[in-house]
């Protein structure tokens, strides 16, 4: 048990003492903290963390022994210590010393130069602490740092190699273990240390999934949000320029959007996240962008709806093909089957089947859990049909891909809109070539509707023109956006088959419409890719539109 004088607690209040003059005692001090942390397996995060909080003290001799003990503690410390700096809550501290929001303008000169002299030389040494670098490139950002500071390069802790490479190594017990395994001559062995490899790096790539999917749903989440505060800013100013449609898909999208936030702010608050603060911030945002739409424009747009409910109908109506989830065509029979029975049975008792439009997608996705647990026959059999899956027609794939395409893209703002293509007007020297090959050609328009649409709302027409001298069956052209922040919609043609070009007949041709809604302002060049297709090529390409 550790006794009284060798605690760390202790010894960091002892070591961070503002009335400390002695130089020689705070030197002690520090090297028995040193050792302390080496004998104590949390020593490295207690160390840190009461170090932190320390350095926020009013008083700023204990300020600034506390970034002088962090210093020491991290230099001789090495690789346990050094992962402590990439933790948010830790860095965190330091934003709070140095941003005027927090207590910047309290901290002394002396106190903000030691500060920043530490978070530069430990970005120059751990470049492997992503979240530490972001974190100083944010401050000069903000210009809280104006420049770096100028430090020899004794000041700047060095790690060994070795220490770099096992950097992702959280816990010890497991490099320990890891380490011993792949020394070992034993097949067993090594085969266990293969498996532990393959077992960390999934959960590196899960961690980096989930991350991913949470920044995007936070994303989503605050670009809606300004969107609507905008169209109700506008509304306010005349309500004639509302755009009722638009304003009612975001209120709606929202509200599908709050439980899924309020979720990530409850597992956040769980696990401790260093960035729920952020999204609680979002959460307040969506609440207060949802009551405002519900006390000044909900009664208001209802009313507009009804209005024009029946119109909107016919619209509907008219519409040439609606937007197909699975990428089947018109003509496919099963996909027709499947369609008819769900229109002849009108189930709609299912409460999540309008919740999210991910779920929608869940039904073309195999299942496999009820696969893991088959026999040895039931394995050898899915194996050969994975092979003859892979060993399977160009067109297979594709249709995979446009799954994707679609399952990425939430087009619902775009869902309501048709455009009559007997009533454009073309928009003069507004021409894109996406394509130019030997038996096809692509050229992309930008069209103005005659009939009254969403101003913010960019049609295009991507025009095919074919050379092929035999029949081309199964054509399909996918033309996606590269950026989040534009939505988009491919507008399905009944035409896929094109006949072997005869001189004595015009060009055969395939028109398709293109529907693009850029959800922030600002956006003057929208990098595009498209795919096209048929059962004689594959060609795929990117191109930039103006608009």
């Amino acid at each position: 048990m550790t006794s009284p004088d060798n605690n760390l607690e202790f010894l960091i209040a002892k070591a961070t003492d503002p009335f400390t003059t002695d130089a020689n005692q705070h030197s002690e001090y520090v090297s028995r903290i040193c050792a302390q942390i080496e004998e104590d397996f949390e020593g490295p995060f207690v160390a840190m963390k009461l170090l932190s909080y320390k350095m926020l003290s009013p008083n700023q001799h204990e300020s600034l022994h506390s970034l002088e003990v962090m210093e020491a503690v991290v230099n001789r410390g090495g690789l346990r210590c050094a992962n402590e700096l990439g933790k948010y809550k830790f860095l965190n501290q330091f934003i709070r010393l140095l941003s005027s929001k927090y207590q910047g303008n309290q901290t002394a000169e002396n106190v903000k130069k030691k500060a920043i002299e530490l978070l530069y030389a430990w970005s120059q040494s751990f470049r492997h602490l992503d979240k530490l670098r972001q974190v100083y490139e944010s401050l000069k950002k903000e210009k809280i740092i104006e420049s770096d500071p100028l430090l020899n390069n004794v000041n700047i802790p060095k790690l060994n190699t070795r220490e770099q490479r096992v950097c992702a190594l959280a816990d010890e017990e497991k490099e320990k273990l890891l380490s011993q395994l792949l020394k070992s001559k034993n097949p067993d062995d090594l085969q266990a240390a293969n498996r532990m490899i393959k077992t960390m790096v999934r959960t590196e790539e899960n961690k980096f999934e989930t991350e991913k999917k949470r920044n995007e749903l936070m994303e989503t989440s605050k670009t809606k949000s300004g969107l609507l505060s905008d169209l109700m800013n506008a509304a306010e100013q005349d309500t004639r320029s509302a755009d009722i449609t638009l304003m009612y898909e975001l209120f709606e999208s929202l509200i599908q959007l709050r439980p899924k936030l309020f979720h990530l702010a409850a597992e956040a608050a769980e696990k401790n996240d260093e960035r729920m603060a952020e999204i609680l911030a979002l959460n307040d945002d969506l609440n207060q962008v949802v009551q405002r739409y519900k006390g000044n424009f909900e009664e208001y747009v209802t009313e507009q709806r009804k209005k024009v409910g029946e119109h909107v109908h016919v619209n509907n109506a008219q519409m040439t093909e609606p937007c197909l989830i699975d990428g089947f065509d018109d003509n496919d029979t099963k996909m027709k089957d499947i369609t008819d029975k769900i229109s002849a049975t009108k189930v709609t008792n299912d409460p999540q089947s309008s919740s999210d439009i991910s779920e929608l997608l869940d039904f073309s996705m195999p299942s496999t859990s009820n696969k893991v647990t088959g026999s040895q026959q039931s394995l050898k059999t899915n194996q050969d049909d994975l092979e003859s899956l892979l060993s399977s027609t160009p067109s297979v794939t594709v249709q995979k891909s446009e799954n994707n395409h679609t399952a990425e893209n939430d087009n619902f703002l775009l869902k309501d809109v048709h455009i009559n293509l007997d009533l454009i007007t073309f928009l003069s020297n507004q021409l894109v070539v996406f394509c130019d090959k030997p038996v096809v050609k692509g050229i992309l328009y930008l069209i103005k509707p005659n009939t009254p649409i969403n101003d913010s709302i960019v049609c295009a027409l991507a025009t095919l023109t074919f050379t092929s001298t035999q029949s081309l069956s199964n054509v399909t052209l996918y033309l996606s956006s590269k950026s989040p922040l534009v939505t988009y919609r491919n507008v399905d043609v009944q035409k896929h088959t094109i006949a072997a070009i005869n001189p004595l007949k015009p060009i055969p041709t395939i028109n398709q419409v293109f529907l693009l809604l850029p959800l922030a302002q600002g956006l003057s060049n929208i990098e595009l890719e498209y795919q096209l297709t048929s059962d004689a090529f594959n060609y795929t390409g990117s191109f930039t539109l103006q608009i």
